[in-house]
């Protein structure tokens, strides 16, 4: 049925559902039971789709949405279709300064995406503060808690808050500021930076926290991370009965290879084959043109690969959408072996031979950046660390900038574990260190308790985390900014 021919009038009054909704507050409940959004997920998003899913089942196919501010109860009444068509069917209504209200409130619904909502009348109804659902309680733990290695100067000695983690776990950060570990049942949680407090639980967290990265899978928000065996992705919204996200696998074989780091992760299958995520958490293949490297997946499903003297974008039906023309460095030959993304709009690639050589290139324009010959390329699988403030990275002992002064240098001696506003913090031989990625100027240490200190294994904003063990448990520890 087209959009013509749809008669709102036909969609039953009932069943009725009950989507309560507080945007200041970032909450959402639908019949009484509280909505965690996903990280980075609006509360309107997450309140639809949590009634989209509830819908579904009842196997309907339009729905009428009942919106109210609750705070002067205006009420207006809305349909949406399965293909998110919006109807207002509100009763003539004569006061006009209703009017502008009335607008948001369909914005409310209109500005989500088409979901295939179905025939169920919804309220959606926006709540005061003093309405505010109450979250569950949370006891901040170990808090003042001493932490056992030396920081960086500038970062408190006690501790935020502190917490017992997996003996294997490291900390990674969300785009959301959600701190990543795997807890001692190994599981990944993601937790409020302040407070520690967990937001989020998937499954089986993979055995280096450090392979996994924040993406998009085919629309959803989730985090992914990469095996020899295999592909593990897990939706970041938390599931419709509050409970652990699971991990959805995709089988791979050593040949393959996985990158997570882009926009959206793609397989290289071989054979000029590459596949894109689909619905479903599953994969679909594209074909790419013979004799050309994949380096970057988009949201819109678009691949971009690279050959010997042209640069093309791929449609999701394989057909060739742009070309653009390519000059690779001197000396080389024939088309590259292996690349990194570093941000969405440059990837770093390499040519292997006889001189093997690293470029910088903007995908936008087929130019190359920067370029440097390297004694050996960096091993494919190998993880990169990327600050995309500074717009700089490391690959194992390579600094790269990707900025306003492209170049790639070799870091000597240096093994970095995070960098933040192009600082690198690592380990060189006399112990933990910082180095200037934008200036390479000799490693700066500080001082520590042992020779065993490590560096902080995230340093952000307003707070370094550091990984350590503490008698027989493995705690990570928050340190406030001091300075």
């Amino acid at each position: 049925m087209t959009a013509d021919e749809f008669d709102p009038a036909s969609v039953p009054r009932f069943p009725i559902f009950s989507l309560v909704l507080n945007e200041d507050e970032g909450l959402v409940e639908l019949d009484g039971l509280a909505i965690e959004p996903a990280l980075g997920e609006q509360p309107k998003d997450a309140g639809i789709a949590e009634v989209v899913q509830k819908i579904k089942a009842h196997r309907l196919q339009a729905v009428r949405v009942r919106a109210r501010t609750g705070v002067d109860d205006e009420v207006w009444d809305l349909v949406v279709t399965d293909q998110g068509n919006t109807y207002d069917v509100t009763p003539s209504i004569s006061v006009e300064t209703n009017s502008v209200k009335r607008r948001k409130y369909i914005a409310i619904i209109a500005g989500t995406a088409a979901v295939g909502v179905t025939a169920v009348a919804v309220v959606l109804m926006v709540t005061n503060s003093a309405k505010t659902p109450q979250p569950v309680g949370w006891d901040t733990p170990g808090v003042n808690a001493q932490i056992p290695v030396a920081l960086p100067s500038g970062f408190a000695t006690t501790a935020t808050w502190s917490l017992p983690v997996d003996k294997n776990s490291t900390v990674t950060i969300l785009n959301t500021g959600h701190l990543v570990s795997s807890d001692q049942a190994g599981n990944l949680v993601a937790r409020d930076p302040k407070t520690g407090q967990p937001k989020w639980t998937g499954s089986e967290a993979p055995a280096n926290i450090g392979e996994l990265d924040q993406t998009t899978w085919a629309g959803t928000p989730s985090v992914a991370a990469a095996s020899e065996r295999a592909l593990r992705v897990w939706d970041l919204r938390t599931p419709a009965d509050g409970g652990v996200s699971v991990a959805h696998s995709i089988a791979v074989t050593n040949e393959e290879h996985v990158d997570t780091d882009g926009p959206t992760p793609f397989i290289n299958r071989g054979d000029w084959v590459v596949s894109l995520p689909a619905n479903d958490f599953s994969i679909r293949d594209v074909i790419i043109p013979a004799g050309t490297l994949p380096v970057l997946a988009s949201l819109n499903d678009d691949i971009t690969v690279i050959g010997r003297t042209n640069l093309h974008v791929v449609a999701a039906d394989g057909s060739v959408t742009k070309t653009l023309p390519f000059t690779p460095p001197k000396s080389t030959a024939g088309q590259p072996t292996v690349s990194w993304v570093l941000d969405d709009t440059h990837v770093l690639v390499g040519w292997k031979g006889t001189t093997s050589v690293l470029a910088i290139v903007d995908t936008t324009t087929g130019k190359i950046a920067a370029s440097s010959k390297v004694r050996n390329l960096p091993r494919e699988e190998a993880d990169i660390l990327s600050d995309p403030n500074s717009k700089t990275a490391v690959l194992e002992r390579l600094a790269i900038n990707h900025g306003d002064k492209p170049a790639i240098k070799t870091l000597e001696d240096f093994q970095t574990t995070t960098i933040h506003e192009g600082i690198a913090y690592g380990e060189f031989p006399e112990g933990p260190a910082a180095v200037n990625l934008l200036t390479l100027t000799k490693p700066t240490p500080w001082a520590t308790y042992t020779a065993e200190d490590p560096a902080p294994n995230l340093v952000t904003d307003d707070a370094a985390y550091v990984v350590t063990p503490m008698l027989d448990q493995t705690v990570l520890y928050r340190a406030e900014r001091s300075e």
